[in-house]
C-alpha cells in the first residue's frame, strides 16, 4: 500500500513538471476563476487516473496481488489520484516554481509519517499530526483495510478526507487564478535576458 500510494503521488508530481497548472491562455479569457481552475486541473486528473489504473492493473495481474476488495481498492486509487492532483496543482498554481519544492517537502514529510514502512504510532508526536492531516497516510490505511479485509468502517472518514483535500486544492487553484489574472507591465512585456 505504501509504495503504490507513493507512486500515485510521484506520478502526480511529475505531471506538474511537464504541464502547466494553469495556462496563460486560460488566464487571458473571460471565464470564471473556478472554471479556469477546474479546467487546469482536469488534464492532471485524467492522466493521473490513467496512471493509477495502469499501476493497479500491473500490481493486480502482473504481480498477482490478491486483494479482498478489488473494485473498492481501484476506487481508492482513483480517489487518491483526484486528491493528490488537486493538492499538487493547487500548490504549484498558487506558489509557482517554489510550489514544487513545497510539494517535495510534503512528500518527504508524508514518507516518514504515513506509516508505510513502520507503524506511525512509533514516530515522534509531531509526526502524528502530519499523519492525521496529510493525505498519504489516509490512503495507506485505506488500502491496507481494503487489501487485507480489515474493518471497512474507516473508509468513510478516509473518503471524506480525500474529497476535502480535493476541494482544498481546487480552492487554492481558484485563488491562484484570481491572483494571476491581474496583468502587470512585466507580464505583458517580459524583460530581455542575455
Amino acid at each position: 500500500p505504501f509504495f503504490m500510494t507513493l507512486a500515485i503521488w510521484i506520478g502526480a508530481f511529475i505531471l506538474v513538471q511537464i504541464m502547466r497548472p494553469i495556462t496563460k491562455r486560460a488566464l487571458a479569457s473571460n471565464a470564471a476563476n473556478w472554471k479556469i481552475a477546474i479546467g487546469g486541473w482536469l488534464p492532471f486528473l485524467g492522466i493521473s487516473m490513467l496512471q493509477g489504473t495502469i499501476l493497479y492493473a500491473v500490481v493486480l495481474y502482473g504481480l498477482g496481488l490478491d486483494t479482498v476488495h478489488p473494485w473498492m481498492t481501484w476506487g481508492l486509487f482513483l480517489l487518491a489520484s483526484m486528491a493528490f492532483t488537486a493538492i499538487i496543482q493547487g500548490i504549484c498554481a498558487l506558489a509557482g516554481t517554489p510550489g514544487k519544492m513545497v510539494v517535495l517537502v510534503l512528500m518527504v514529510l508524508q514518507l516518514v509519517s504515513s506509516g508505510g514502512t513502520f507503524p506511525w504510532e512509533t514516530t515522534p508526536e509531531a509526526l502524528h499530526v502530519a499523519h492525521r492531516w496529510l493525505p498519504m497516510g489516509h490512503v495507506v490505511t485505506g488500502l491496507r483495510h481494503l487489501m487485507y479485509g480489515a474493518d471497512l468502517s474507516v473508509l468513510g472518514p478516509i473518503v471524506a478526507g480525500l474529497v476535502g483535500y480535493t476541494v482544498l486544492g481546487l480552492v487554492a487553484s481558484t485563488v491562484a487564478v484570481r491572483l494571476h489574472k491581474t496583468w502587470s507591465l512585466k507580464t505583458l512585456h517580459p524583460e530581455l535576458s542575455a
